[in-house]
C-alpha cells in the first residue's frame, strides 16, 4: 500500500516508519521544508520525502498528491494535525480512498456547524452566532447580554480567544479587527458566556463508534494571559461526573458525521444550573501534556493509534478502559521577564515526566497560546485525592523554586 503523510510532528514525534512497519508499504511524507532530518530517512527506500514552503499556503502540495496518484497510486491520506483534516478530506475525495470526508471533517473543524449540528441533535450547547461582520457581533452582543466570547471558527490552542464584557471591549474589538468591515467577512464565532467548571474528554474513534474515551478535569485554557498554569487531572472512575461525561462524549459523536477511525479530544464545560454543556471536539489527539498523560495512564499512544487506523492498521485499545494510574499534568507559561532561578533538586516523587525548558539568565517573552510553556509536569496517583495532593505538592515545589523578574511594564504574574 501507498500512505499519503501530511505531517507537521516530524519524526520524532510521529515515527510513521516504525508505526507503518509492513515491508512492502511505502510512505510518501509532505512536510515543511527543513521540518524533517533527512539524515534520518537514509536508507529507507520506504520513505520518500516531498518538501513545501508552507503547509498552509502551498496548493500546489494537491496537485502533487494527484501526480502521485496518478503515477504511482495512493491508497490512504494519513494527517494527525488539526490544520491538516480539510486538506487531507479534500485530498481523500479526490483521489477516491476511503476514510474522512469533508463533510465530516467541515464538522469537526468549523465551530459553527459543529454548534448547528450538536444543537439540531439536542446536545446542550452554549448560545451561538456566526459573526462575519460587525453587525452580526453587535447584534449577538445585544440579545444574549454580556459577557460575550468570540474565537476564530477555525481556530485552536485557545488563539484568537477573547471575553468581551461590556460595550467598551466591544468598541476596542471592532476597531483591532477590521476584517470584521470586509465583504468576505471574518470568519468568527460570538457565543453565550458560560460560568463553568472545564472538563475534557480524549480518546479514540474506530469506525465511527467510541473506542476509548476518559475524562480530566482542567483549569482555563485562557489562564495563559495572566501567567496562571494549565493544570489538568483524570477523573476517578467512581468520582461525580465520569458517567456523565462519557455518556456526553457518545451523543456529541452521535450528532456529527462518523469521521470513521481517529482520536479525538473534547472540551465539555459543567455550569451548575445548566449541568454539561459541550464546547468544542476536535478530530485529533489533544494538545498540551494529553498524549503522555493518556499513554501513562492506559499504555496507548494515540497518536500511533489514530495514523494506523486511518492507514487501515490494526488497533488494539487497552483491555482496561479505565486509567491505571490516574494521571494529571501541569505546564507552567512563559511571563514576560528574566530568569533568575530554576528548580535545582529532584522533583517531588509522584512526578513520572519533568521538563523544564528554562536556564538562569533567560529572557522570557509572553505565551502566545495556552500550551506554550516554559516547564511541564507529568504527575500520577492511584486515587482523585491522592493526585489531588501531588499536583498541589508539584505547583508549590516549582514555584518555590523558580525566580522570574518581571518586565517593566508586565502585568502577568506566576501563579
Amino acid at each position: 500500500m501507498n500512505h499519503l503523510i501530511l505531517d507537521r510532528c516530524g519524526l520524532d514525534l510521529a515515527p510513521y516508519q516504525r508505526w507503518l512497519d509492513r515491508p512492502s508499504d511505502r510512505l510518501f511524507l509532505f512536510a515543511k521544508e527543513g521540518r524533517v532530518d533527512r539524515a534520518s530517512l537514509s536508507g529507507s527506500s520506504r520513505v520518500v520525502l516531498t518538501e513545501f514552503d508552507d503547509l498552509d499556503r502551498a496548493p500546489e502540495l494537491e496537485h502533487r498528491a494527484w501526480t502521485l496518484a496518478q503515477e504511482q497510486g495512493v491508497d490512504t491520506v494519513v494527517a494527525l494535525s488539526e490544520y491538516d483534516l480539510l486538506p487531507a478530506a479534500r485530498l481523500r475525495e479526490l483521489l477516491g480512498v476511503p476514510g474522512q470526508g469533508t463533510a465530516s471533517a467541515l464538522a469537526f473543524r468549523d465551530k459553527a456547524r459543529m454548534k448547528e449540528l450538536l444543537d439540531a441533535a439536542g446536545v446542550p450547547v452554549a448560545g451561538f452566532g456566526v459573526v462575519d461582520h460587525a453587525a452580526d457581533l453587535i447584534g449577538f452582543a445585544s440579545r444574549a447580554g454580556y459577557p460575550v466570547v468570540v474565537k476564530p471558527r477555525y481556530g485552536s490552542g485557545s488563539v484568537g480567544v477573547e471575553v468581551l464584557t461590556d460595550e467598551a471591549d466591544l468598541v476596542s474589538f471592532l476597531r483591532r479587527n477590521p476584517e470584521l468591515a470586509d465583504d468576505r467577512g471574518a470568519g468568527l464565532l460570538a457565543e453565550e458566556y458560560v460560568e463553568h467548571e472545564l472538563f475534557h474528554v480524549d480518546g479514540l474513534l474506530h469506525d465511527g463508534r467510541v473506542e476509548l474515551a476518559w475524562p480530566s478535569r482542567m483549569t482555563s485554557c485562557l489562564g495563559f494571559h495572566h501567567g496562571a498554569a494549565l493544570r489538568s487531572r483524570m477523573l476517578a472512575p467512581d468520582e461525580p461526573g465520569t458517567a456523565e461525561l462519557l455518556a456526553l462524549t457518545d451523543r456529541v459523536v452521535a450528532a456529527l458525521p462518523a469521521p470513521g477511525s481517529a482520536a479525538f479530544h473534547l472540551e465539555v464545560f459543567g455550569n451548575e444550573k445548566r449541568g454539561l454543556v459541550a464546547n468544542e471536539i476536535a478530530c485529533r489527539v489533544g494538545g498540551a501534556r494529553i498524549l503522555p498523560a493518556v499513554e501513562a495512564a492506559f499504555g496507548l499512544n494515540l497518536l500511533e493509534a489514530h495514523a494506523r487506523a486511518v492507514a487501515g492498521y490494526p488497533v488494539t485499545p487497552p483491555r482496561d478502559r479505565r486509567p491505571r494510574p490516574l494521571i494529571g499534568f501541569v505546564m507552567f507559561p512563559p511571563v514576560e521577564g528574566t530568569v533568575r532561578a530554576v528548580p535545582s533538586g529532584p522533583p517531588p516523587d509522584a512526578v513520572v515526566d519533568y521538563r523544564l525548558k528554562i536556564s538562569p539568565g533567560d529572557v522570557l517573552g509572553a505565551a502566545h497560546t495556552s500550551v506554550d510553556n516554559v516547564a511541564s509536569v507529568l504527575v500520577r496517583g492511584d486515587t482523585a485525592d491522592e493526585l489531588d495532593r501531588a499536583l498541589d505538592s508539584v505547583v508549590s515545589w516549582f514555584h518555590g523554586s523558580t525566580r522570574i523578574e518581571p518586565a517593566a511594564g508586565s502585568a502577568a504574574q506566576p501563579c
